[in-house]
Order: C-alpha cells, then structure tokens, then sequence
C-alpha cells in the first residue's frame, strides 16, 4: 500500500518552523512521537538492521512497515497464483544509523514503492529510550526519485544534511527541476534547520551518490 499523502506535521511548540516551507525543498517532517518498541533497556539491545522498519504516520502512529534482515526488506504484491499484482512491490533498505547521546539515536532509510511508476523517499528518524521504552520522535523525509537524493550526518558536530528532489507544478513525475540541500542541528531533542539552498538537479551522478542515487556516504554503509 502506497504510503498515505506526504504532509509537514507542525504541532504548537514548533509553530514557528511553519514559515520555513519545507514542502518546497521537497522535505516533509513529522513531530509526532510514536511507540516503536517496549522492553529495551539501551540502544545495544536494538538492531535496526534486523527489526521492522516503519513510516511514522502524521498522528503518531506505525503506519507501513517492513521486516528487515541484514538490513534489507522487500513485500511483493501477489495474486492467487503467484502473479505479481499491479500494486507491484515495496523495497526498504537501511543505510546508516549514529548515536546521538544515550537516549537519542538517529537512523536513516530508503523507501521505494514500485507500481505503474515508482518513487522513493528518504526517510531520516530520530529514536529516544524512555523508560524501556523508544519511540520515533521526528521523522524527516526527503523526496528522493532521481538522482543526487540522500542524507548524511556528520557524526562530530551532529549536523545533518539532507538532499531532497523538488518537482515543480509544470515536472513530470520522471523529471524534478532542481534539488535541495538542508542543514539540520541537533538541539538535544530534534533536528532544528539552520540552512537551506536549492540549485539543479545533478545530470550525473558523483563519487558520494551510491548505486541506487540515494546520495548516502559509503562510510556509512
């Protein structure tokens, strides 16, 4: 199932990030929080490669998922007889993961819905542990079909740059017009955007956009 119309979720305490118009740097953040898993003391005990990947819905709820093994997980839509459905398939890849301190971890992924077309998002989460317990605090997702697409972290200084595609009313679905770089600092609870820029979307890709174009750092692979 396709994942539900993308939307910037902004709840009272972050009114004042409603004027940054994220939806026009092709990025949707959700604020959230929602109940990932219970009876896990510290982040040692969870395996994101080896766990469900999920996409926070704009309530705080587990919407889709998918079960990942050795970082990897794919639903193919089936008939009766084994037939591939017109609602084709789901394919989830987990790219990289960074302490934050000891109650925040942050994660990144890449989703890509294939059907009569395909997209692909990035999706960024940050995890806390409260009391055994971690919920998805933030969630920020980039629009990643075409190339130059994806997100890294600087693990010192903990900013976090995210590359999103930005389709323009008159792009087709093939074809965004330009690509966005957003900077992002940690704050000790969310990822707050400090800097943004737009320029053209890359023709070729470059030494740091992996084979599927998401753009993540092969450190972190």
């Amino acid at each position: 199932m396709k994942k539900l119309a993308l939307v910037v979720l902004l709840t009272a305490p972050f009114l004042s990030l409603a004027t940054q118009k994220n939806q026009d740097l092709g990025i949707y953040i959700n604020y959230k929080p929602g109940l990932f898993l219970r009876k896990v003391p510290d982040f040692h005990k969870m395996d994101l490669k080896n766990t469900r990947a999920v996409y926070l819905e704009s309530d705080g709820k587990l919407g889709e998922w998918q079960a990942l093994k050795q970082g990897r997980g794919k639903t193919v839509s089936l008939g009766p007889k084994g037939e591939v459905l017109a609602g084709g398939s789901v394919d989830v890849w987990f790219e990289w993961q960074h302490a934050l301190d000891a109650n925040h971890l942050v994660a990144a992924y890449e989703w890509q819905w294939v059907g009569g077309s395909s997209s692909q998002s990035i999706i960024v989460q940050v995890f806390e542990l409260r009391d055994d317990k971690v919920f998805i605090t933030q969630q920020i997702e980039a629009e990643a079909h075409g190339t130059g697409a994806g997100a890294d972290i600087n693990p010192q200084s903990n900013l976090l740059t995210v590359h999103a595609l930005v389709f323009a009313d008159t792009d087709g679905h093939c074809c965004p017009s330009s690509l966005s770089t957003v900077v992002f600092q940690w704050d000790g609870r969310l990822f707050r955007r400090i800097r943004a820029r737009k320029g053209p979307e890359p023709k070729e890709d470059h030494s740091s956009i992996a084979a599927r174009g998401t753009g993540l750092s092969p450190a972190h692979r």
